[in-house]
């Protein structure tokens, strides 16, 4: 179900890596449109530790956007984006994402 999810996510203009992590931080399903943003994916699980108890983060680089979004049970979605992309409709798309994987996670918690 996850990788159906993010599936949707890494078509939109302007996004990158997409990763669905763990509660310890590992991931579980990563998509990526070049492989060596999968590295730098991987690098910035370490920023997911960093986000002070928000539910939303968004870190601007002079390349990269970066949205690390809370899921149920500890879990995290990063989505990786240029930093020419639409952020309104990315955010649109990972809220819509949040939900459908939440949604999941509770059901599989059963």
């Amino acid at each position: 179900m996850e990788e159906f999810v993010i599936s949707d996510l890494i078509k939109i203009n302007g996004i990158l890596s997409v990763a669905v992590l763990d509660s310890d931080g590992f991931v579980k399903f990563s998509l990526h449109k070049d492989i060596n943003l999968g590295k730098k994916m991987s690098q910035m699980v370490d920023l997911m530790n960093t986000n002070g108890g928000f539910h939303t983060t968004t870190l601007i680089t002079d390349k990269y956007v970066i949205l690390i979004l809370e899921l149920e049970k500890d879990q995290s979605l990063i989505i990786l984006g240029s930093n020419e992309c639409n952020m309104g409709a990315i955010r649109d798309a990972a809220s819509d994402s949040v939900r459908r994987l939440n949604k999941y996670f509770q059901a599989s918690s059963r």
